[in-house]
């Protein structure tokens, strides 16, 4: 297959508004690169190097550097603890990824919860109007009266995810020959004999 019908195939899906496919496509983006970046681990364990691509390629740059800021020492870990609590690492990317692939849903909610000690963590992702361009996603917490557990509600567009893999895919993989030769030598071939 053509790397660039499968960008197209996403860039399609997110311009016709067929959300779902488009995310599908992208959530199988980190797993091709992981298997080029770490070909003996992969062999060993996809998830462990779909998780250590996605957190070197992508996570780490949606943290913030809280050093250069006025922060006291108390308020410097709170924002280090929410930004943890509040960012998709690889690890929840993997889950996503299996969840839609392998069972059709993104409900990765109770997993979030595991991970930030039993409180409310409702995750979503976003779409709005005239999304094809994305935009940021968003975070609120919220303490109910009646239920002294914090509520974490995560959203995440969509759009700006898929585009933010895709950026990285053509900017890194589609222009290095090698990555050409080995993986599509070794990808799903895929002809079309349609005639106009």
């Amino acid at each position: 297959m053509k790397w660039e019908m499968f960008v197209n195939s996403i860039e399609d899906a997110i311009e016709k508004e067929c959300f779902i496919p488009a995310l599908a496509l992208t959530l199988v983006i980190p797993d091709v690169c992981a298997k080029f970046e770490y070909p003996q681990e992969y062999k060993k364990s996809n998830s462990k190097t779909y998780i250590k691509w996605y957190n070197e390629y992508v996570y780490k740059y949606e943290l913030v550097d809280f050093s250069k800021t006025n922060l006291d020492t108390k308020q410097l870990e709170e924002a280090k603890e929410f930004q943890d609590k509040t960012t998709l690492t690889g690890k929840y990317c993997w889950k996503l990824r299996c969840g839609l692939l392998h069972n059709g849903t993104l409900d990765i909610d109770d997993i979030w919860c595991n991970k930030n000690n039993q409180e409310i963590v409702d995750f979503k992702f976003t779409v709005s109007k005239g999304t094809k361009y994305g935009h940021a996603g968003s975070v609120c917490i919220s303490t109910n009266s009646c239920n002294t557990k914090k509520r974490i509600e995560i959203e995440l567009d969509l759009v700006t995810f898929c585009k933010k893999i895709l950026t990285i895919f053509e900017n890194k993989y589609l222009i290095d020959d090698n990555f050409i030769k080995k993986t599509e030598n070794e990808s799903l071939k895929f002809f079309d004999l349609r005639f106009e």
